[in-house]
Formats: C-alpha cells, structure tokens, sequence
C-alpha cells in the first residue's frame, strides 16, 4: 500500500497534471454568486500587493494566496478527483477566459495559460480537467464558439453559464496590462494542498475526515467569539449566545455560507462608509472591500463606527440587529427563490441573478420598523431595481457586479435611515434622472450574448398582458426549466416569428446579415412553448399565424381574431392605448411596428407610477 502524499502546489504545478471525474461523481454545480466570490478574494488578495509602478518580474514576491485542498485518488494510471472539481473547473473556465483576453490584446497565444486549460499528443487535444460529457461545451467555449445549452445535462449547462459570468463580471481593475500581472500572479501564487490517495476508499476516508471534525474556526465563529466576550454580564451574555445560535441555524437553512453571506451583506448595506471605485481604479481597498472575506477583523478594527462602545452595545448588535436583519434577508432570500410572495420585485430581479439587491434592500430596513413599513420599503427598493436592470438590459449594458458595485452603493448610504415616504420620493427622483431610458428600444435585439435577458423581458411582457386581461398567467413558468434526463429543456424558447430561411424574403433583404439581424429585433420575437418551436419553427409566417392564435396574448395579438369577441383584451387595449394590431404577413415593417408596440408595454410596465405612495 502507498501511503497518501500531501503537497502544497502552485496552480501551475496543479494544472500541468491532467485528471479526470468517475461518472458517479457529482455535478458540476457552481452558481453566480461563487463564481463571484471567487473573482472577488482573488481580486482583493492580487490588489493588495499590485503597484502600477511595479515591473512585471516583481510579482514574483507578491503575497501568495491558499486556495484550499483538492483530493486526489491515483489509480488505474489516472487521477480522480474525489473532492474539489468545483474550484478546478471554474478555475479552467478563468484560465480559458483570460487566454482569451491576451490573445485579443496582444494578438498572440500565452503557452503559459494554454498549457494550463489542454494539451495536444498524438495531434489529439485534451482538456486537463476531461469529462467526456463536457468535452464540447469545454472545445466551444475555448474556440470561442457559442455553445447550446438545450438539451445539455446540468453541468454543462452550469459551465457555460458560469464563463459567461466571468466574461461578464470579470474585475475591471484586472483588465488591460494589469492583466499579464495577474495571470502570472494566479499561475504561481496561489496555492492549493492537492492530497493524494492510493484508492477510492481511502480519498473517501480523508475526505469524510476532513469534513466531520478538525475544521477551522469560521469568520461567522470568530465574529461571534468577539461579541459575546464582550458582554460583561454573564445572564445577558448566556441569552445573546442563545439568540445567536437559534439565527445562525435559520439562516443554514436556505443553504451553505448563508450565514456569512449575510453577515457581509447587513455590515456593507447598514455600517460600510466607502468603497472603492468612482476614480483611480487602483487606490487601496475600502470599507467595502475589506468586511469581504474577514468581516470578524473589520468588525473588531472598526468597532466605533459600528456603535460597540460598551457591553449593552455588543447585546443589542446580537439580540436586536443581527435577529431582525437576519430575518429581513431570509425573507428576501426566500422570496428570491419563490415567485408566490408579495415581493414580485425581488423574485424579478433575482431571475437576472442581481444580487446587489439584497445590500440596497437591508440599507433601507431599520429595526425598529413596522410591519407596513418593511413590506412598503421592500417593494420600493426593489422596484427600484427592477427598472434600473431592465433599461440597463434594453440599452444593452452590463448588469455585472463590478460594474455596478460603486453606483448601488452610493444609494446605499443616501437610503440609510429615510422613512417610508422620504425613501418613495427619493426612488422616484432616482428614476426620473436615471441616466439610461427605454429610447433605445427601438434598436434592442437578440444577440450571443443577452438571450437569457431577452427571455425576462419576453416573459415579463407577456406576463404583463395576461395580468392586465384578467386571465391566468405564471411567470415562472415562462422562465423555468425542466429535467429531460440528465438535461435542462427551456418549458419556453424564443421563437423567431420569421423563420431563418433567407430565400424566403430576398425581395426585402438584400443580404443575408441584414436579414439576421432584422429577425433578431424582440418585436419579432415571442416566447412559445418549447414543443411548438419544435413543430413550427421554420414554417412561414401565413402557416403560424393561425397556430400563434392558440398561444399567449402576446402571439394571439398578431392575429385578426384577437381583436373580435375578446372583450378583456379589448379593454385593456382601450385603456391603455397601446398600438396593438394584426399582422397578415409579417416583414420589416411589421417588425418595427411591433417593436413600438413592445416598447410600449414595457414603459407601462416598469413605469415610474409604481412608486406613488
């Protein structure tokens, strides 16, 4: 028997190897929100020692950064991952994405990172993390290929998305020449203890070892140390403590790191008084930034700003803040998760995975707030925010989290503290001077890189339409996915109301990119039950229309009978004067005109009215 090795390695070191995942391993299942913590340490530990005056060879005595463990199982000539696949693939993902980057700036290939993601024997490539049902998705992504997630098992749906938000949410700080600086900094700086086994048995030991005890005290603990050793009385302290435990255990229950997601999101949206950003894109971190990832240090370092004075002050941040905020964000979170509550907003905004939502929602709170006036302040932060991404999305920029931290956090203080009315009047203002409107929506369209934002809007329109008539509508629906197997089938795919065959309207396009691009207008898009794509798809538009009539509003509407014996609809079209009109054949004219028309609806839908009081 071998005895198992443990060696702390260099990302280089790690990902020179190649390994692979047995097919009963789990999914790969990172979301948004890791992908952007993991952006995020790596950021703020790079920064910590980045100069701009530095020459590059310095970044070799930059700080170094642990990254955890991976463990291994050696057997068969082959290395399986028992534990860790996750931080792997999504470090694969940020390998590939910055090889894109070097490759588009500097025009040439970096063996350094390319050696990192696959390698070639035998004129055969392969990617150093190889799992036969992600081999395509892995080939797409790093040709820079758009990839099809229809149909795709849950990882792979999971990989593609999660590239796509690093492309999205990649560090400004990190871009352009910092770049270079950075991925040498990544490759060998940052270290994780690949331990190594002989035999699935003994990695499963190890890894049930290192799980069931021996852990690490975690921030959450080390805050919660810090507080309660400063509650002189030991009766107040013994009460604290109990509170304490009682919240911690709620908060488990919507998932792992809740607690310390919370923690970081109360202490940034009611106590952090600055953040980076707003100028020189290298000045040293700020409030912000430093609660993330040792929040128990900034508490501690920054007691007086907090209030923690005396031991009263340390009992009523535990036994009144920390329960009521707590409970603020559980019931954001869960309403994030859950289309059936009156916080339509936050649900909304969630869809778009905008997660800056939940600081800018608990800076509003205060605890001493009534029931009304929390439910009031909820609805109008949020629909703050649901206007604020979609003129975003309609205008086509970014929604990722750097982009937008130094903006949401500016409202973050101006909200802290206002009443119910005050904090209406202030939405309203910030609406009416919002610098992006829906005056572009003329121009917005499908393209690579938006369709799960196209899809919102679609649903959400729809939607709109079926509430104003009076009849059934679930948005969730239009929007969810369903298990095939091991894929994900969309229950609604966009349906392109002209089907992509060029021969048949040569006599309005002249060419064939012109003809692309006209079809991908939303005002020639609807949102159709995934079978009826199938089997209508590429039919013209004289054979759907009559098919279109037995679907949503929004299809109906391009049809004759939608405007006789429909009594609802014919209301809600007297009253809000929208242009609604059939359509008997469908070409560019059509497609502007319903591209008014959908314009239209979304200015009543994300109208500034929502916040009269």
């Amino acid at each position: 028997m071998k005895k198992i090795d443990a060696k702390p390695r260099t990302l280089e070191e790690l990902l020179s190897q190649k390994y692979t995942i047995d097919y009963y391993q789990r999914e790969y299942k990172w979301q948004t929100q890791q992908i952007l913590e993991l952006l995020e340490d790596l950021k703020e530990r790079f920064i910590e020692s980045y100069n701009d005056k530095h020459e590059h060879r310095e970044v070799e005595k930059y700080s170094r950064y642990f990254l955890g463990d991976i463990i291994i199982s050696a057997r068969d000539n082959k290395k399986f991952i028992i534990d860790g696949q996750q931080r792997l693939t999504s470090l694969t993902l940020l390998l590939i994405y910055i090889h894109h980057q070097i490759k588009e700036q500097y025009e040439e290939d970096d063996g350094d990172v390319k050696r990192l993601i696959a390698s070639t024997k035998f004129s055969q490539k392969s990617f150093n993390i190889e799992v036969e049902e992600r081999k395509e998705a892995f080939k797409a992504i790093y040709e820079g290929k758009i990839f099809n997630i229809n149909d795709q098992p849950e990882s792979v749906i999971n990989i593609v998305e999660r590239y796509n938000d690093i492309e999205s949410e990649f560090p400004e700080d990190l871009k352009d020449d910092v770049l270079l600086y950075f991925k040498d900094w990544l490759i060998n700086n940052v270290d994780i203890v690949e331990i190594t086994a002989y035999s699935d048995e003994d990695a499963y030991i190890i890894f049930e070892t290192m799980n069931d005890r021996g852990l690490s005290l975690t921030p959450t603990e080390m805050l919660k140390g810090y507080l309660l050793s400063n509650i002189k009385i030991p009766e107040h302290r013994i009460e604290a403590e109990k509170i304490w435990r009682k919240t911690i255990i709620k908060l488990f229950e919507l998932g792992k790191n809740e607690d310390s997601t919370f923690i970081k999101t109360w202490l940034r949206a009611k106590y952090a008084e600055s953040v980076r950003g707003g100028g020189n894109k290298y000045t040293v971190n700020q409030d912000y930034e430093n609660i993330s990832p040792n929040f128990y240090k900034w508490v501690r370092n920054e007691q007086n700003k907090i209030g923690l004075n005396k031991s009263y002050d340390f009992q009523d941040f535990i036994q009144n803040k920390l329960q009521k905020f707590a409970n603020y964000y559980i019931r954001i979170r869960k309403a994030a998760d859950n289309p059936n509550t009156n916080d339509e907003f936050v649900y909304f905004n969630a869809t778009n995975q905008f997660n800056l939502q939940y600081p800018l929602i608990l800076a509003s709170l205060e605890a001493d707030d009534s029931h009304e006036a929390i439910n009031k302040k909820i609805n109008l932060v949020s629909g703050y925010i649901d206007i604020f991404i979609v003129r975003k999305i309609v205008n086509n920029k970014s929604l990722a989290q750097a982009a937008n931290t130094y903006k949401i956090f500016s409202l973050m203080k101006q909200i802290r503290g206002l009443s119910v009315d005050n904090l209406s009047l202030f939405m309203k203002n910030q609406v009416k001077s919002m610098e992006y409107t829906f005056d572009n929506f003329v121009d917005f369209s499908l393209n690579r890189n938006n369709k799960k934002y196209v899809r919102h809007v679609l649903a959400r329109i729809t939607h709109h339409l079926h509430q104003e008539c009076g009849s059934e509508s679930d948005f969730n629906a239009l929007i969810r996915t369903k298990k095939n197997g091991q894929k994900n089938i969309d229950l609604y795919q966009i349906e392109h109301i002209i089907a992509d065959k060029y021969e048949r309207h040569t006599d309005e396009f002249e060419e064939q990119s012109d003809f692309s691009n006209w079809r991908n207008y939303i005002g020639g898009l609807l949102l159709l039950p995934e079978s009826f794509n199938k089997s209508f798809g590429d039919k013209p538009y004289e054979d759907k229309i009559e098919q279109y009539f037995g679907q949503n509003l929004l299809a109906k509407s391009l049809s004759e009978k939608c405007y006789q014996n429909n009594p609802e609809f014919l209301k809600y079209k007297q009253r809000s004067n929208l242009p609604f009109q059939a359509h008997k054949q469908f070409g560019k004219i059509d497609i502007r005109q319903r591209q008014l028309l959908y314009k239209a609806i979304c200015e009543e839908i994300w109208s500034i009215n929502r916040f009269n009081q």
